[in-house]
């Protein structure tokens, strides 16, 4: 339970203050919704995109649907709309500013799989999967994000084990990324110039040049579809995370213990400095806003996992911005251009295993009178402030 006290010492960590003749300052103060208490949601919920209107995708179980069956799901307007599906399960991964929502749905028709689909309220899912491409014994596909001028990208498996990454330009046309030289990996997400992130697959040796195995390496696509591979940052594993319009990168690095992996930041062919992590060793970074606002997963030195939010070098803890309810926020999936920040939690009700429910956080900015004490105070510690937001006509 959080009480008063700890939220007022919150607001104080997050104030920035600003110059003003009139002696005001501009406090940054949080809402928390919690998205299952709309519509007929009754077991878990995933939030998984969010646009820049503030509507969401991702996924949840309705009233008629088994404990852990899931629809594709939106939530705008206060209200959760299931998407429906073309067989058993769905999931809608993002949501473009124009409203068109991807993600993918499975079918009962053989070969019985997800394939790539694009929803709308209302109606039933429209199947994009690329069925003219030769597969073996199995043919997969997802779209995991989506631009604003509607190209998609994701990734399709031929077999059990390969799998290519592809870019749709509309929904019915779609290119086949490079996928390096073993001609395996996915596409992630894809920006508003057409940049698009993923990983491909690497051979890899030891120091004696024996054959370890291929290993997953980040890589980065220009609009042109140029391949540049990331590297692997001295990790066996390496795959990104979120990518924002100024060509910002969010990679992850493991050495193949799930225990503990690292996030930076790439742009240009350079690498920042690790991200802080909560003490615990494990990091995974999700998405990035134009204002390098970072959202993701950190462990404590509990070792429990905690939805986070990394700004100007510094993590902070997401179940410290909120009171007032049982959940324990562990996943910070995506954030949008006006810093709202969506994900799920678990709710704390004394169970191994709680509901999993899909939240929202956004950010509530409103002149504060500070009195002139404070402010002087302020000034000192405006460095230090956690939260900094720039004014959006």
């Amino acid at each position: 339970m959080r009480g008063m006290g700890r939220k007022l010492s919150i607001m104080l960590m997050t104030v920035a203050v600003l110059a003003l003749g009139s002696g005001t300052a501009l406090a940054t103060d949080w809402t928390f919704t919690d998205l299952s208490l709309q519509g007929g949601i009754v077991g878990d919920s995933y939030a998984l995109g969010i646009n820049n209107n503030g509507d969401i995708v991702g996924k949840a179980s309705f009233a008629g649907l088994d404990t852990h069956d899931y629809h594709a799901t939106l939530w705008s307007g206060g209200v959760a709309n299931d998407l429906g599906t073309l067989g058993l399960e769905s999931s809608a991964s993002s949501i473009n500013d124009s409203g068109v929502i991807a993600g993918k749905a499975f079918v009962t028709t053989f070969p019985t799989d997800f394939k790539a689909a694009l929803f709308s309220i209302g109606a039933d899912p429209v199947n994009i999967h690329p069925y003219d491409i030769a597969y073996s014994v199995s043919s997969w596909s997802g779209i995991g994000d989506i631009n604003n001028s509607g190209k998609m990208v994701g990734s399709l498996s031929t077999d059990y084990y390969d799998r290519l990454p592809i870019l749709w330009s509309d929904s019915e046309t779609y290119t086949i990324l490079d996928a390096g030289p073993l001609n395996n990996g996915n596409a992630h997400r894809i920006n508003n110039l057409g940049q698009v992130t993923g990983l491909i697959a690497v051979n890899k040796y030891d120091s004696q040049g024996n054959y370890l195995g291929w290993f997953p390496e980040a890589a980065f696509w220009d609009a042109d579809g140029t391949l540049t591979p990331l590297g692997t940052f001295d990790g066996k594993h390496c795959f990104t995370g979120g990518l924002n319009d100024l060509g910002q990168v969010l990679v992850n690095v493991d050495d193949g213990n799930a225990y503990e992996r690292w996030s930076y930041v790439w742009q240009d062919g350079a690498i920042g400095e690790r991200l802080a992590d909560l003490g615990g060793g494990l990091t995974d970074v999700h998405a990035i806003n134009s204002d390098g606002l970072i959202v993701g997963t950190a462990t404590t030195a509990d070792g429990e996992k905690h939805a986070v939010l990394w700004q100007a070098g510094e993590i902070i803890d997401l179940n410290d911005l909120v009171s007032g309810t049982d959940l324990i926020l562990e996943y910070a999936s995506d954030i949008n251009e006006q810093g709202q920040i969506i994900g799920w939690g678990v709710r704390d009700d004394g169970t191994a295993t709680g509901q999993t429910v899909a939240f929202l956080l956004s950010p509530n900015l409103t002149p504060t009178p500070v009195p002139t004490s404070v402010l002087l105070f302020g000034s000192g510690i405006a460095g230090l402030a956690l939260i900094r937001r720039r004014m959006r006509a």
